[in-house]
């Protein structure tokens, strides 16, 4: 049983019997298009037969795999719940031709059954994953109400955010009286530290003050806007939030 990962569309192992696990490497996830062969019929809601992997004339490096270790028939069906496609339910025989058309109606009903049961996991643990998340939001809101300083509130935003959010790099940015965005404290992993550096004009900046919105980059190592950040050698993934009063923007948070 393979989930569908949309942002990456590669197939994230959920559970398996027999060698299915052992297609692709521990912690691999193999592209969905090879996996399932390719095409739209599971988008579509149809069953994806293969009734003989030997035929199959230019073969894909899973289904290569599978051929090494025996595999012959392939039935992908697809789990669907929402109306969109979630993930499949993949069987595999030894045996040419062992997908009859009887045994893809019971393996889609299982599927279907299926399909159910994962989505009400799925809720499940986004209803905990907010709890939980609240849960740390009240507790940031407690420290910021208890510090008697910006210093303190500064701090006490940094050692909660590690609760809210994964980050290996965190800095807060508030602007001074010159217009300029000033390190007042960084959090490096997990080690705190204060210094300066300043963004004068930074496209970046300007971007978040006129949208007031958070900027996502998934790698920031080829964007020519980080040129002259510090400490972002190791960086791959940021984000950038900024922080408004009224109209005005006192600064932003860079997490990396």
């Amino acid at each position: 049983v393979y989930r569908l990962d949309r942002r990456s569309h590669r197939a994230h192992l959920l559970a398996w019997d027999g060698q299915a696990a052992e297609i692709n490497a521990p912690g691999e996830m193999p592209a969905w298009a090879e996996l399932t062969g390719g095409g739209n019929a599971l988008q579509e809601g149809l069953p994806i037969v293969i009734p003989d992997l030997a035929e199959v004339e230019q073969p894909n490096p899973v289904q290569r795999c599978l051929l090494e270790k025996g595999v012959r028939a392939c039935l992908h069906i697809p789990l669907r719940w929402d109306g969109e496609l979630q993930g499949a339910l993949n069987l595999y025989s030894s045996t040419p031709t062992a997908f009859s058309a009887e045994r893809v109606q019971v393996a889609q009903e299982i599927a279907n059954l299926l399909a159910v049961a994962l989505q009400q996991a799925h809720l499940k643990q986004l209803e905990s994953q907010r709890r939980q998340e609240s849960e740390m939001m009240r507790d940031v809101m407690a420290s910021l109400a208890s510090a008697t300083d910006l210093n303190q509130t500064l701090e006490a935003i940094l050692l909660n955010l590690h609760n809210v959010i994964d980050y290996d790099r965190a800095s807060l940015y508030l602007v001074d009286e010159n217009q300029r965005f000033v390190v007042a404290k960084k959090d490096v992993q997990e080690q705190q530290t204060s210094g300066r550096a300043f963004h004068e004009h930074n496209p970046l900046v300007d971007q978040m003050r006129l949208t007031r919105q958070p900027i996502i980059i998934p790698d920031i190592q080829s964007d020519p806007r980080f040129q002259d950040w510090p400490e972002v050698e190791t960086v791959r993934g940021w984000l950038g939030a900024p922080l408004f009063v009224g109209e005005e923007m006192l600064g932003f948070l860079s997490l990396g």
